[in-house]
């Protein structure tokens, strides 16, 4: 919900992953709302090993709180990537698909991002007992079906099921 939506200024900046496969800028919007620009290095299908495909991705982000733990909830930044010159009707077909991942702010210079493991949330979801709509996209990854405020009890705010953000990298702010 808009209420839940924080701005931290810390949050904004250069950032650069560890293992130095991808670097991001964290810029403010309007509205409590972020603008990420992430940048990878990726290995793509026929490239000789000289070879490397820079991969730039936009995303709209809000920041929000639970129990004291942070939660980026991010959706492609339609307008900066290059869906732009897609038209209005092959728009209207794409799913406004939302990731969301746990953000630990360790100190001003360096964050951990945490996004969710297919196989911690399968093991978490019969073991709580809770039901959650959900369908396979491809061997790697899953999509949450069900509704949002069902999503962020049994979630986001259910301390037992922390552990499902076991995916992390760790962002060092550029100097």
């Amino acid at each position: 919900m808009e209420s839940d939506h924080i701005f931290r200024e810390e949050f904004l900046g250069d950032w650069l992953e560890n293992e130095k496969e991808f670097s991001c800028r964290i810029d403010t919007a309007e509205n409590k709302k972020y603008l990420i620009s992430l940048f990878a290095d990726l290995d793509f299908p026929g490239a000789d090993s000289s070879e490397i495909k820079i991969d730039s991705s936009y995303f709209e982000a809000f920041l929000i709180q639970y129990s004291g733990q942070y939660y980026l909830d991010c959706s492609p930044a339609i307008k900066r990537n290059s869906l732009d010159k897609m038209g209005e009707y092959a728009k209207a077909a794409l799913l406004p698909l939302h990731r969301i991942f746990k953000v630990d702010m360790l100190s001003k210079d360096r964050l951990v991002i945490s996004g969710i493991n297919r196989d911690s949330l399968e093991k978490y979801l019969p073991a709580s007992a809770v039901t959650i709509k959900k369908d396979l996209m491809d061997e790697d990854n899953i999509i949450l079906t069900d509704q949002p405020g069902k999503l962020q009890k049994n979630i986001l705010q259910n301390k037992k099921a922390k552990f499902i953000f076991s995916d992390s990298f760790i962002l060092n702010r550029k100097s």
